[in-house]
């Protein structure tokens, strides 16, 4: 034990003496240790943030569009009342709530002399639960305003901003399509990353589905949101709804079905890919780094061959030797682990301040990013160890 420590001693005293090559050599591994920790926080909270944002809508929502994604140079089928009644009758109790919705272009919304372009959005009740949106003031759409088609709004945050500032806009009179809706709510401002439809950026007027079919002349719709009774009854009433647009259709109907469970877990994979990839590319810095150290360590044998010569003269096995020359390697990758940790943290608080992105560092990814650099360590400073343990003693006394 004693001779371990008194290597591990001596180790310390090279490195110091070296204050330079040593402090170069840290950045390396700091570099790669932080840019590894970094990386993967952003890959784990991206997912975390996705994982996020469909528990808040909830993973039990199906949805129903005209087949936009392919690209058949045929007119694609709007989703009628008919079939919405049709979804209705056959999944009866396996479902909560269908939501119907069109949508406007940007259009311009006036107050006084305040004006701005939202994206029009025509809907139903139940929307703001689907979309995992929240009240600010004022109510939603209701079924009275669906049956008379009434003039009313609802505004996003950052419409209201726009057209009142801090104002409370409910009960106002604002202009659209050239005539006056009344404001009857405001959404609570959301920063979102993932959206079903709607615009994440809060520029959205919400009117009757209804009334918006009356103003744009179109009696049908551009999709539906429907609520499955539970998670576990989702698949079953996904496969029910594609039997029915089947049979109303023909197989190759121009419709896609889908639902946010399965939209997870592709979302998962992808996902997991990109952190994987991110892990690598911080890995190969790290593995820059381990180059480095090896080729100092290297350097740092050749310089002291005398020195070797003299302890193995003087009775040092070659596991001393051996061991020495790693527990250099294995202190800079630490020291290095502790610096890049310090680095990842940093960035990490820069990026949540600055930016949309956020970072998940765990004391697991901490734990294994300290694992990686003393694997470095080992690995990059056994061959330079091995190295100058195998040196025979009178070789190593006559170099110069």
């Amino acid at each position: 034990m004693t001779l371990l420590l008194e290597g591990a001693r001596m180790a310390w005293e090279n490195l110091w003496n070296n204050k330079l090559r040593s402090v170069l050599t840290l950045l390396g591994v700091a570099i790669g240790i932080g840019s590894t920790i970094s990386l993967l926080g952003m890959g784990f909270g991206f997912k975390e943030e996705i994982f996020r944002e469909f528990e808040s809508v909830g993973r039990n929502m199906i949805m129903v569009f005209p087949n936009i994604f392919m690209e058949t140079g045929e007119k694609l089928e709007p989703v009628t009342e008919a079939d919405r009644r049709s979804i209705e009758a056959v999944c009866q109790d396996g479902i909560d709530e269908i939501v119907p919705f069109i949508f406007g272009s940007k259009e311009t919304v006036r107050y006084l002399k305040e004006k701005t372009a939202p994206q029009v959005t025509g809907t139903a009740p139940g929307f703001l639960q689907i979309q995992g949106l929240k009240l600010e003031s004022g109510r939603f759409i209701t079924e009275a305003d669906l049956s008379t088609a009434r003039r009313v709004v609802v505004l996003d945050w950052r419409v209201r901003e726009k057209l009142f500032g801090r104002m409370d806009p409910v009960g106002k009179m604002v202009t659209l399509y050239g005539e006056k809706y009344q404001v009857i709510g405001v959404i609570e401002k959301k920063i979102s990353s993932i959206s079903f439809g709607t615009d994440t950026s809060g520029m959205n007027l919400y009117l009757p589905v209804t009334t918006l079919q009356r103003v744009m002349k179109f009696n049908d719709y551009y999709g539906l949101y429907i609520t499955a009774s539970s998670l576990a009854e989702t698949e079953k009433i996904s496969k029910m709804i594609k039997g029915l647009l089947a049979r109303r259709y023909g197989p190759k109907h121009g419709f896609q079905v889908f639902n946010t469970e399965e939209l997870l877990r592709t979302l998962q994979i992808v996902t997991g890919v990109i952190t994987v990839l991110l892990g690598m590319i911080g890995g190969i810095a790290l593995l820059v780094g381990g180059i480095g150290i090896m080729n100092i360590m290297l350097v740092t044998v050749m310089e002291r061959i005398n020195e070797i010569g003299i302890r193995k003269a003087i009775g040092a096995k070659n596991t001393n030797i051996l061991w020495q020359f790693i527990t250099e390697a294995v202190a800079l990758c630490l020291l290095g682990g502790a610096l890049g940790t310090g680095f990842g943290f940093t960035v990490g608080f820069f990026i949540k301040k600055y930016t949309p992105l956020r970072l998940v560092i765990t004391p697991g990814l901490v734990g294994m990013a300290f694992l990686f650099a003393l694997g470095v360590g080992l690995f990059f400073g056994a061959f330079p160890a091995w190295k100058a343990a195998k040196m025979d003693p009178i070789e190593a006394l006559r170099f110069e």
